[in-house]
């Protein structure tokens, strides 16, 4: 058994750099809001712990700002889904689909953890395995102690049961 298979190694510090980024934009989107739109018409952004996910009309130039929060907006989280329609917000049609962060930092760091006890129990396992093989070759003596009790042991219960 390998003590880091690839995948559990990926899965352990990939998912733990990607929940602590997530988690900073999350916080951060209490403070700014980045804003973006490409040539195809859709777009996002990131605002008060909400992803934002656009589809509008095509444009001829794609874009990219960062918005900083009003004192009156500023630090106001919305914790569940939300639908704009762009209408709603401007003469263009269009809508946003808000998804919550928090939703998928979650998932995200749960399946973190996990992948770090898995680690850390596959690495004590091997640990310990290792440990009794090097007290195997350090006391082999022992090992034929065992061996020839339990084959004392066995011809002691067939001597009883033919007696």
């Amino acid at each position: 058994m390998k003590p880091h298979p690839i995948i559990r190694k990926t899965i352990k510090w990939g998912g733990a750099v990607v929940t602590v980024l997530l988690v900073v934009v999350w916080i951060g989107s209490g403070w700014w809001s980045p804003q973006w739109k490409t040539t195809s018409g859709y777009g996002g952004n990131v605002t008060k712990g909400l992803l934002g996910i656009a589809k509008g009309e095509p444009i001829a130039a794609g874009w990219f700002r960062l918005v900083p929060k009003t004192m009156v907006n500023r630090h106001r989280f919305h914790w569940w889904f939300d639908y704009v329609s762009a209408s709603e917000v401007a003469n263009s049609p269009g809508s946003i689909v808000y998804v919550p962060i928090w939703l998928v930092v979650a998932p995200l760091s749960a399946i973190t953890v996990i992948a770090w006890r898995s680690d850390s129990r596959t690495r004590a396992v091997v640990r310990e395995q290792s440990e009794r093989a090097s007290n195997a070759r350090e006391h082999p003596g022992v090992n034929v102690l065992v061996a020839v009790a339990v084959v004392g042991v066995i011809l002691l219960v067939e001597w009883m049961l033919h007696r």
